[in-house]
């Protein structure tokens, strides 16, 4: 057996051993306890797609499929941001969160151009 077809088969099996790991987290996205659970192992699976590509693009000597793993990469980077944006968006701040006192009178700015007057916490916000 040559070095070549030792490299070869050990790529081969490194490919069967991550479409396993792939399989796995697709299970665990399913059944995921939770909604950032799900994200993270979301994440898990595009990266280990991409190691998949990259593999086969060596393995199968078409350097083409190397550049549909950066655009997968890309397209995996801007799906996270954009979960985690909508995750956030309702839990923007909290009242045990110190910087709730600069969004509260953020939001404190819209009412007053309703028309409506601020809470107690602006009002010390705005003391200070």
């Amino acid at each position: 057996m040559t070095i070549e077809a030792a490299y070869e088969t050990l790529l081969w099996f490194s490919c069967a051993v991550i479409a396993i790991m792939m399989l796995l987290c697709l299970v665990m996205v399913i059944i995921g306890p939770r909604y950032t659970d799900r994200v993270v192992v979301g994440n898990m699976v595009y990266t280990k797609s991409i190691i998949m590509i990259s593999v086969l693009s060596f393995l199968l000597d078409i350097d083409g499929i190397m550049d549909i793993s950066c655009i997968y990469a890309m397209i995996g980077f801007l799906a996270m941001v954009v979960l985690s944006k909508c995750y956030m968006l309702p839990h923007h701040y909290s009242p045990a969160d110190p910087r709730h006192i600069f969004f509260a009178k953020l939001d404190d700015t819209d009412e007053e151009a309703e028309g409506t007057e601020g809470t107690e916490e602006t009002k010390e916000a705005e003391e200070i």
